[in-house]
This record gives C-alpha cells, sequence and structure tokens, in this order.
C-alpha cells in the first residue's frame, strides 16, 4: 500500500491497496486531536510527515501550550493500517477525556463507497448489525451521526460529541465496516480503544475516534487505530476486526 501525505494538511492518501486495485481513500488522521472540550481541528495545526522507511511514516504536530502529538502509521501489512499515536498534554488544564478523530472516507472509491449507508456494519454488544437498523438521531446536520461506545464514558458527555446533537441512546462496539459493492470485500476502522464512533454520508466516511482518557498537565498517553481493507466478505472479516478489539473468535 502506498501512502502519500498531503503537505500541509493532517491528511494522506491511501491508494495501491491490493483488495482494491485502482481506488484510493482519504485518510484525516487525526481531523482533530486534544481535549474534547477543546480539540485541535486540521485547520489549525499543520503536522510534519517523515518516511521512515518504506513501511513507515510519522507525523508530529504542536500546538505551544496546548498539546503536542506523535503518530505513527504502519503500513508493514498488505491489507491493514496500523495507526499509534501519543498525545501530550502540554496546557494547564487536567483533559477528564483526550480524543483524535480519525476520518476514513471512501468517496474516491467506487466500488466501497455507500451514501445511503446500505452496506454500512456495525456491532452490538458482540453481534454484527447492519448501520440503518441501529437508532438515529437527525440534528440539523441529517447525514452525520455519532455514537457512543462500550467500555468508553457516553459520548453525550464529551463536549466534542455532544455539539453535533446526533448522538443516540445506544451503544456501540468500537468499530464501524462498509462492504464493497459486490459484498465480497470489506473496509473496516477500529479504535484501540474507541471513543466514539461516528460517519456522514455526504462524504462517505468512517470514524473510529480514538480514546485516550484523562491525561494531566505535562503528562501523555497512547491510543491507536486499525484499519481493515479485506479481500473477504463482512462475515469472513469478523474475525479480523475482532482480534483487533480483543474480543476471542
Amino acid at each position: 500500500m502506498k501512502l502519500e501525505p498531503i503537505a500541509g494538511t493532517m491528511s494522506a492518501w491511501l491508494s495501491e491497496v491490493p483488495a482494491f486495485p485502482g481506488a484510493r481513500f482519504s485518510l484525516g488522521f487525526p481531523e482533530a486531536i486534544g481535549e474534547a472540550a477543546a480539540a485541535v481541528w486540521y485547520t489549525t495545526l499543520v503536522p510534519e510527515w517523515e518516511q521512515q522507511d518504506t513501511r513507515i511514516w510519522q507525523a508530529t504536530g504542536r500546538q505551544p501550550g496546548e498539546l503536542a502529538y506523535e503518530m505513527t502509521v504502519d503500513l508493514s501489512l498488505d491489507d491493514a493500517v496500523v495507526v499509534s499515536y501519543t498525545l501530550e498534554n502540554e496546557s494547564d488544564r487536567h483533559w477528564e477525556n483526550a480524543l483524535a478523530f480519525n476520518c476514513l472516507s471512501c468517496g474516491d472509491a467506487w466500488d466501497v463507497r455507500d451514501h445511503d449507508c446500505e452496506r454500512h456494519w456495525t456491532g452490538v454488544a458482540g453481534e454484527a448489525v447492519p448501520l440503518l437498523a441501529v437508532p438515529r438521531q437527525h440534528s440539523t446536520r441529517p447525514t452525520v451521526q455519532l455514537y457512543s461506545t462500550a467500555g468508553a464514558p457516553p459520548a453525550t458527555d464529551l463536549p466534542f460529541v455532544s455539539a453535533f446533537h446526533a448522538t443516540p441512546d445506544i451503544v456501540l462496539d468500537p468499530w464501524m465496516a462498509v462492504e464493497s459493492r459486490d459484498s465480497t470485500r470489506t473496509i473496516a476502522t477500529v479504535g484501540r480503544p474507541a471513543a466514539f464512533l461516528f460517519h456522514n454520508m455526504e462524504y462517505s466516511c468512517i470514524h473510529a475516534a480514538s480514546g485516550f482518557g484523562a491525561i494531566a498537565p505535562g503528562e501523555s498517553a497512547t491510543a491507536g487505530n486499525d484499519m481493515f481493507f479485506l479481500d473477504a466478505p463482512l462475515a469472513d472479516a469478523l474475525t479480523r476486526i475482532r482480534s483487533s478489539i480483543g474480543v476471542a473468535v
């Protein structure tokens, strides 16, 4: 797989994905990062990207007096992208919850993008369910929806999430997936751990926000995200997804 960072942004293109020949995916990693009550958005923080070797990229970003982060993107596998973060609290505030808002967009991948969410899946108590079967809470942005995840604080307790006014009263497993149009392949994003899930029909993007928990001033924490690009239908892809979140298969 090939990663091409977009200069001056917190985004990159992912191409040459074996299971999706000719497709290109947009990775907003992260679109926002930091304290859930005052996250720093991609428009105000410009990271420095550096290729460590043929399969490893690193991005570092800092807003003095607020935060610094280091992100490693590992392309060592042919069907997965493994992202690891270290986030430091440079502010004088105690962060009750910190997050990285990670975007995997399928808008430029014709054979997988799904603006109507008809091929989107997630998990409820370990069972895969179609996303359209999950309750929704519509806001003034009807294409957007956010969800609480198992093991994390209720998403509505996170100011970053509650500001959207689009979070139903349900708890999901920490992953979201989309099957290809021919139902033979699957992409998925998994938070390690996930602070919450998000999707936007307009851009056919799915997010599993990484959750760092509480971070005291001067302290740091780690979290991650796995993205899968599998030559397998969802039923078979679930083995990899569940392994990523530490669930026995």
